[in-house]
């Protein structure tokens, strides 16, 4: 009868549409249905119109846009099967990850197609330093469809040396940053466009200071070059003789941006999430970060609490870089680096003959070079006034110089450096510095915390035999 088909009739289209909204109601945060831009079938994009592109789109912020943090548009891993991380996405959404041999993802040159639904895959691609292929990722939302292919990353692979010292549970680098190991490291990154260079900074894409040249907040570069490539590119080089000595010059912000690039590289999960808001190392991450202060002084000290290496009573001046020591790199006047210093070369202090000066063993407790003299080294931690003494590296450093706010905060460093007068040289001297700034006696040292489970094995690209 016809009431009663007309009964039937709007109670299928009162549940079909109770099934709709209630499909709408489990969606995840952030996850919309849009039809698709040939109005077949259906997509779901995280805060976006369909046929968007690349931008935010309807009123959804920018950060909901799924992306490959940090990886830009080419880079060059340090591990022939990496690791890319990405932030936690809405709970039920998967992510699926591509690469190819060309640009286009023909189907016949895809050689590695996986999902996940965790922040993380590994890529099982057997690289080697003549791999070249493209990497793109995208959201795979649970009610079916896919959003846009993040923009396509030109991916390679090139091996790469950092020596660790296992302290338990932390390693440590047993050289500081060098400056030819700075200069490899931003070579690698320059290409991706994640860094803005010119003739006297490189700094971040939101403007945060990262590396000083020429005249810096205190003193200048003397350690590497930036000059001019082809057209609109650059090219970091270390000095003539300078590869192996401590660079200098990275803001408290290009020291952490250095640690997650090189996390990235090898495939670990890096330490620091937002950069530029100054937050402290998530030490459950396995990448690399500075170190915390605490660990610094336990690698320098040991649990005996050395004043100087070797448990020496007192400062010996060839086991340490330090203002008026002594040895071959140093001018007393004038231009500190005509003779080839203030820095020493990061293995100088091994108890050998060099350049006619016989050095002695200033190697830490743990087995670090220059953890005394060279160079201060930056610590994760905010400097706090009240809670022990320290003293300013570069006590000159005009205030100005140093952008106000976060960047303008301080945070604690170690070690003293070649301009550090012999009655504050000691592994407990403490120092601070503006987070933003830039100083010819500041550099860094890297610290990780490994994987607890043994059966991992060791990381083939981390060499060395302090390390594994």
């Amino acid at each position: 009868m016809p009431a009663c088909k007309g009964t039937g009739m709007r109670a299928g289209i009162f549940r079909l549409l109770l099934c709709i909204f209630l499909a709408v109601l489990c969606l995840p945060a952030g996850c919309v249905i849009a039809p698709e831009a040939d109005g077949g079938g259906t997509e779901v994009a995280a805060g976006a119109e369909a046929g968007g592109g690349d931008e935010a789109r309807n009123g959804a912020p920018e950060t909901d846009v799924f992306t490959l943090p940090g990886l830009g548009r080419a880079f060059i891993f340090a591990t022939p099967d990496p690791v890319i991380y990405w932030n936690e996405q809405p709970e039920g959404c998967k992510v699926q990850a591509q690469a190819a041999l060309t640009e286009s993802f023909e189907k016949p040159d895809i050689v590695f197609d996986a999902e996940t639904q965790g922040a993380f895959i590994k890529l099982e691609l057997n690289m080697d330093e003549s791999s070249a292929l493209f990497l793109r990722a995208r959201r795979l939302p649970p009610f079916g469809g896919a959003e846009d292919w993040t923009p396509v990353v030109r991916i390679s692979y090139k091996p790469l040396v950092i020596r660790m010292k296992s302290l338990g549970g932390y390693e440590m680098a047993v050289f500081e940053v060098t400056n030819e190991l700075a200069a490899e490291l931003i070579n690698r990154l320059l290409p991706g466009g994640e860094l803005i260079a010119s003739a006297d900074m490189i700094q971040g894409k939101d403007g945060t200071p990262y590396l000083g040249f020429g005249e810096l907040n205190y003193g200048f570069q003397f350690g590497l070059d930036l000059r001019a490539g082809g057209p609109g590119e650059f090219v970091l080089e270390p000095r003539a003789e300078r590869g192996e000595h401590p660079v200098v010059g990275f803001s408290w912000y290009g020291a952490a941006f250095i640690c997650d690039s090189l996390s990235r590289m090898f495939g670990f999960k890096p330490a620091y999430t937002h950069i530029q808001s100054g937050a402290a190392a998530d030490i459950q991450a396995d990448g690399f970060r500075l170190p915390r202060e605490a660990e610094w002084e336990y690698a320098a000290r040991g649990p005996d609490s050395h004043k100087y290496p070797g448990g020496a009573p007192a400062l010996n001046s060839s086991a340490a870089n330090f203002l008026r020591s002594g040895d071959p790199f140093e001018t007393r006047g004038g231009n500190p680096s005509a003779a080839g210093g203030p820095t020493t070369p990061v293995d100088f202090y091994d108890g050998g003959q060099k350049k006619g000066y016989k050095t002695a063993n200033g190697v830490s407790h743990a087995g670090l070079y220059d953890m005394l003299g060279n160079v201060w080294e930056w610590c994760d931690d905010y400097f706090e006034e009240e809670s022990a003494a320290g003293k300013a590296v570069d006590e000159e450093q005009p205030d100005g110089d140093v952008p106000a706010g976060e960047a303008g905060r301080l945070r604690v460093v170690r070690g003293t450096a070649w301009n550090t007068h012999r009655a504050d040289v000691s592994f407990a001297s403490r120092g601070f510095y503006k987070a933003g700034g830039f100083s010819y006696s500041l550099g860094l040292r890297l610290a990780r915390t490994p994987k607890p489970d043994p059966k991992a094995g060791p990381y083939p690209a981390l060499q060395g035999e302090e390390s594994h």
